[in-house]
């Protein structure tokens, strides 16, 4: 994911600290369709490459490192116009938390993807598909979009 942004901000260096007070991408996903009250992953990164990785629902969620010990990873870069970051996410961690098999191609997932920061200072949100809530609120699955597994 890229960030058309100079200079974010970036004050967290460590796992699972609140990046989304900084400057953050996020990525969000449900492998289990059929049961979406299972879940889903939420991955929140900063420039550091610090991320917040976590699993449930919006009121029931749990840091990912207390489920399994399985991790995803994240690789960040600063560059003179933009930032991104490099998600990598095992199939065994989507595996044991979702208790299944691995994904196959044609296989139908959901995700959103967003852009945030709730520092007063510079407050903003983006997100790839619409999120219609009155107050910014990304942890709302219905309004993840559907893709594909290739």
């Amino acid at each position: 994911m890229t960030a058309m942004e100079v200079n974010p901000l970036c004050r967290f260096n460590q796992k699972d600290d609140p990046v989304y007070k900084d400057s953050a991408l996020e990525a969000f996903l449900n492998f289990d369709l059929k049961n979406p009250d299972k879940g889903y992953l939420n991955f929140e990164m900063n420039a550091n490459g610090a991320m917040l990785s976590e699993f449930g629902m919006y009121h029931n969620r749990k840091k990912i490192k207390d489920l399994i010990s399985e991790s995803a990873v994240c690789e960040a870069a600063v560059n003179e116009t933009n930032w991104q970051v490099l998600l990598k996410i095992p199939m065994e961690l989507i595996n044991n938390l979702y208790q299944r098999g691995p994904l196959k191609s044609g296989e139908i997932f959901s995700c959103n993807f967003y852009k945030i920061s709730q520092d007063p200072a510079m407050e903003h949100y983006a997100s790839y598909a619409p999120v219609m809530s009155k107050v910014p609120n990304f942890h709302l699955p219905e309004y993840f979009e559907k893709a594909v597994i290739l």
